[in-house]
């Protein structure tokens, strides 16, 4: 959760967090309970208004989104399905 605190004004418009991930890139990321698209191309993803991508060399998940509001909630998913379990919700 990402709060403001204190009175201050900002002008920020767009808020660019990297989130280090040790273990293993997460496979969604949420902004405020929505799922953002995941890009696999940095290009595409700093083209892009909302998103995030997995720097794989530095174990990094990149989320970028425009600032709409005071407060945002982030959720990233990390949980890895095995191909039995993606076969039976085809």
């Amino acid at each position: 959760m990402l709060e403001k605190d204190g009175t201050y004004h900002t002008n920020v418009k767009e808020v660019c967090l990297d989130v280090l991930c040790c273990e293993k890139s997460p496979n969604k990321v949420y902004l405020d309970g929505k799922r953002i698209n995941m890009y696999l191309d940095t290009e595409a993803w700093e083209n892009s208004d909302e998103g995030w991508y997995f720097d794989n060399e530095n174990r990094i998940a990149r989320i970028k989104y425009n600032r709409y509001g005071e407060n945002h909630q982030f959720d990233l998913e990390f949980n890895v399905k095995d191909v039995m379990e993606l076969d039976t919700q085809l």
